[in-house]
């Protein structure tokens, strides 16, 4: 399972923001919703490693969270709240969102028992700088083409020409990207599958 955990990027200047969390891409197929653990932090639970990775790619890319997911096992019976799990996967969140805050820019870690989640954790971070530098123009493009908009639909959206919004895609490096998203989410899939249930909790 994953455990992402969530900190806000100069909470003591910005408003609190952990309300809002639940309308960002990717949470609302939590197994346990955001909670609030301490401050301006959070942590939700998920058993799908997409949704996972969604949640915390939207997150970072915005630049005002630090975001770690921690990938491992979680004790049973699910808790109702995620501040009240145990496991190696809310450790391993917890050394994520540490690594986090070390990694000047990229606001995103990712931890795991096994030593691929390095590999895993490399290739979320490429997408993250390179996302977090693109225009305006060019994310409004790339984040239509994530939703599943042809091109001819984008640039109808945008009022721009087909070969503008080819020319914006190309720019953000979408295929290129979005390839290197779906081969962390691979393994991100084939670790999870291999780790074993968590222990019982009395």
């Amino acid at each position: 399972m994953f455990v992402l955990t969530v900190d806000q990027v100069g909470s003591r200047r910005e408003s609190d923001a952990v309300p809002s969390l639940d309308e960002v891409d990717g949470a609302n197929r939590a197994l346990v919703g955001f909670d609030r653990t301490a401050g301006d932090e959070a942590q939700a639970v998920f058993d799908d490693a997409a949704a996972a990775l969604t949640c915390a790619l939207g997150l970072a890319i915005m630049g005002t969270w630090h975001c770690g997911i921690g990938q491992g096992q979680i004790d049973l019976p699910l808790p109702d709240t995620a501040r009240e799990g145990r496991g190696s996967a809310f450790v391993n969140a917890r050394s994520a969102v540490e690594a986090a805050k070390k990694s000047g820019s990229h606001h995103l870690g990712f931890v795991s028992d096994d030593p691929l989640g390095a590999g895993i954790q490399a290739a979320l971070r490429v997408v993250v700088a390179l996302r977090s530098k693109q225009r305006l123009t060019t994310r409004e493009a790339y984040d239509l083409a994530l939703e599943g908009g042809t091109q001819a639909h984008i640039a109808e959206r945008l009022g721009i020409s087909q070969q503008a919004v080819s020319d914006r895609l190309a720019s953000g490096m979408y295929r290129e990207l979005e390839d290197l998203k779906a081969g962390a989410l691979h393994w991100a899939e084939a670790l999870d599958r291999a780790t074993l249930p968590g222990e019982a909790r009395s």
